[in-house]
This record gives structure tokens, sequence and C-alpha cells, in this order.
């Protein structure tokens, strides 16, 4: 008759493997299902958590094939928690190439289940599992859940779903927003544009002030209510940024006078720099083109673009390709992220000799030189000190003008 201490590793074994089991969903190996309780001499091994390349087993589970095979998924670098029972040893080969070939172990390499203990059978090695190492266990497997990461790289490798393919519509698609634009603008007649990029968050002038006046009053009511400190805080920014804008509506004037009504002002459509762009071109009597992106959190194109001119693109890559097509030259105002991504890519396919170079002015001295440190490109050595010379740095829309013309001319 089996006593109680017989029986209390085996209980334990198996309200271990119950529990591994049932944050992973894994299949228990066929050896352990089958198996008889009962029996004195059948091994228990716990179903493995980390690949067998990466970590060493008892005598029994070792020799066991059914055991070694992986049933879950290693942590982000292959390695397993240093308060594990099982100590970590030297990675042999590669994962993939573990699972083909299993990797054995010599009396030598068997690690000990702990400092001061010596190998034996695992029903010996499960005494060694105590509360600290169940709930170690269990918070490690609830990291492997929750990190979506983790998730994903393993999906990936595991080649559980094949690598995504575009399909036909999203080619005709693409190909579609990319011809036709162009096609429109040559039937209203338009030879040429100059692109403006910028922030679609700048506001007039005239706006920024009336909004600063409203958060003064208020703050003065409120002294001590941060939120409406912020508030000011930020009116009073956005009052600063507004010359922005002015400049803009300004260099849309001047294109539009200057050039006789031949080259149009073409901008992303959207509000802030890009609408003043617009204004400006549109008011004074001039070509206004709109390559606007369907974005949920902003509104539809601004109302200073010619009618037949304003185009909705579902995807980036070709509103990019056309708000270069057609350009004589670049003019990049203040802006955030979509601003540094038309600007650098700009730069890296002339840079590469992949589109034609054209004139490309950046408006703001003081915004251009406080977010980016151009010569410390150069003297890094990651750019050439040529490359610097592939755009100008002005303050005003007049002396944008004056900087495109001029390298115009000097071109020809």
């Amino acid at each position: 008759m089996k006593t109680r201490k017989d029986l209390h590793p085996k209980i334990l074994a198996f309200f271990i493997v119950s529990f591994l089991a049932s944050q992973y969903s894994f299949a228990l190996p066929e050896a352990y299902q089958n198996r008889n309780i009962s029996d004195e001499t059948a091994p228990v091994a716990l179903p493995a958590i980390i690949p067998q390349d990466s970590w060493s087993l008892p005598d029994a589970a070792a020799n066991n094939e059914d055991i070694l095979k992986e049933q879950a998924l290693p942590d982000i670098q292959g390695n397993i928690p240093e308060n594990l029972p099982i100590l970590k040893t030297e990675k042999n080969v590669s994962r993939r190439n573990s699972q083909d070939n299993p990797p054995t172990q010599t009396a030598a390499q068997k690690t000990p289940i702990a400092e001061g203990a010596q190998a034996s059978s695992p029903r010996r090695s499960l005494k060694k599992l105590s509360k600290k190492t169940v709930a170690s266990l269990s918070k490690f497997s609830n990291s492997l859940k929750e990190s979506n990461a983790l998730g994903a790289l393993s999906h990936f490798i595991d080649g559980a779903k094949g690598y995504p393919v575009a399909d036909i519509g999203e080619g005709e698609r693409f190909a579609r927003e990319i011809e036709e634009a162009p096609k429109e603008i040559n039937k209203k007649g338009v030879a040429a544009s100059i692109t403006v990029f910028g922030s679609a968050r700048l506001m007039p002038q005239q706006k920024a002030q009336a909004d600063h006046k409203k958060a003064l009053a208020l703050a003065r009511l409120n002294p001590n209510d941060k939120n409406v400190q912020e508030a000011l805080k930020l009116a009073r920014q956005n009052l600063q940024m507004s010359k922005y804008y002015e400049e803009a509506y300004r260099f849309g004037q001047i294109v539009a006078h200057e050039s006789g009504g031949k080259i149009a002002v073409a901008t992303g459509g959207g509000p802030g720099i890009m609408e003043a762009a617009n204004r400006g071109a549109f008011e004074a009597g001039g070509a206004s083109i709109g390559h606007t992106i369907r974005l949920p959190h902003e509104e539809s194109s601004n109302p200073y673009i010619t009618k037949g001119l304003n185009f909705l693109y579902d995807n980036f890559a070709p509103r990019k390709i056309n708000l270069r097509r057609g350009a004589v030259a670049l003019a990049f105002f203040p802006g955030g992220f979509g601003t540094m991504d038309e600007l650098f890519e700009t730069l890296t396919l002339i840079q590469t000799g992949k589109i034609p170079r054209v004139p490309i002015v950046l408006v703001g001295k003081k915004y251009w030189k406080q977010i980016l440190n151009f010569q410390s490109f150069s003297k890094m050595g990651v750019i050439s000190s040529k490359d610097l010379s592939l755009f100008k740095i002005v303050d005003t829309a007049q002396e944008a003008w004056a900087a495109l013309t001029a390298e115009e001319k000097a071109a020809q």
C-alpha cells in the first residue's frame, strides 16, 4: 500500500502539468496521457516550457523522446528565468536545428537540478519545486501570454501563416491613384506646380490671437487651475507658430502672381500650412491643387482648392508620388512627422539619383535649426558635405521665392 509520502511527488506533478496545460492549451505528450499513475517505473516530467537547446533536462526526461517535443514558446531571447529550478546551459544550435536533431547530454554535460544536489529521477527533482517556484512559473507563463511581441514573433517564425501578398485589386487601386491625378491636372491646362509641405495644426494668426486672448482671460480668473494654465501655454505657442501660416499664405500669393498663373500651388489638401498655401494661390487667382489623404481624425479638404483639382487618396504612397510629380520646386514649412517624412524621402531620392533634382527651400530658420542640426550629419560622416547644398533655409515667403528662382536660373 502506498504511503502519503510516496504519492506526494506525483500529485504535485499532476497539478503543475495541469496548470501549465491550462495556460498554454497544449496537448500533453502521449506518453504522459497513457501513463498509469500507479506504475512506479514510469517517468514523470513537466512539459518543456523552453526549447531543449537552451536548458538541460533531468535524466529520465532527457531520454524520453516524447517529452523532448517542444510544447510551448521561449521568451523573446530564448532564455528562461534565473529562478527556475533547472539551470541554464550554453546554447548549442539554432531552434530549428534543435527540433530536427534534439540535443543529447553526456554525463559531464548534465546540469544538477539545484546547487549542491545531484541529478536523479524526476520524482526527486519535483520535491525541489517549492511554492515560490510554482509562483515563478505562473508569473513567467502570464508574461508570455501578455507579450504581443512574443506572439507575433512566434507566429512569424513558426510559419503558421503565409507572408501577406498584395492582391490584384490592391495593385489596381494604387495604379489608379497614381495615374488619375496627373491626367486631370493636364486637362485643366496646368503645366507645372510648386508643392508646399507643412503642419496641419497651425492656424491663421487672427484666430490664434483670439484664442490666446480668451485663454489669457480665463487663466487670470483661475490662476491655480493647472488645466487652464496648460491651455494658456498651448494658446501662446499656437500664436507664436501662426506666423508660419501667414508666410505660407504669402508664398501661395507670390507663386500665383510671379508666375502669371502658369505655376500652380500643390499641397496635401488639408488644414494648417496646406490650407494657407492653397488659400494664397486661390485668392490670387492662381491654380490650387489638393492631394488629400482620407484620415479618420482630420476634416475633409480645405475649401481653397480649384474645382476639379482636388484628389482624394486612400493610400499614402501614390499621394507622395503625385505631390512630387510635375513639381518644379518644393517648399517645406514647419511641420511634424509627416513633413519630415516627405523631406527626407525627397532628399534621399535626389541624393541617390532616383528623381531629378529640383530647388528645395526650408522656411523658418529658427524652427529648422532648432529641430534638426544638419551640419552634424556631415560632421559625423553620414552624408557628404555636398548633400547640404540640396536645400536652402530661409525665413520669409519672399526669400523662399528668390532662392527658388535663383537656383532655377543657375541650373539653366
